[in-house]
């Protein structure tokens, strides 16, 4: 029991500092991890898929959007759903993608 009390604190921290994160995570997640801008489009270089072809993607803990962004730079009508257990990383990845032609879905 104890050791599920501690499980719960623990992801409840976690979300707690994320949603306390969120407005400037993408700032402060540059001067935390160098080349992080390379670290992503390294990432998302050795997915291939032709870009006439419809994907559904998921991106599983979102956060801000910065990985799907760059995604969808490279297969713009990817439709792709972003889950995050912190409430303030989607707003923040919402508004990032307000005006994107083909929406996200939270």
């Amino acid at each position: 029991m104890d050791s599920e009390n501690t499980k719960k604190s623990g992801k409840q921290q976690s979300v707690f500092r994320f949603n306390d994160d969120a407005p400037e995570y993408d700032d402060f997640i540059e001067k935390v991890i160098p080349y992080y801008k390379l670290l992503i489009s390294e990432l998302i270089r050795p997915i291939s898929f032709n870009n006439s072809q419809k994907i559904n993607a998921l991106d599983i803990g979102i956060g801000t959007g910065r990985a799907t962004k760059k995604f969808l730079e490279k297969y713009k009508s990817a439709l792709v759903t972003g889950l995050d257990i912190s409430e303030e990383m989607i707003k923040v990845a919402s508004e990032k993608f307000s005006k994107n032609p083909v929406p996200l879905t939270f």
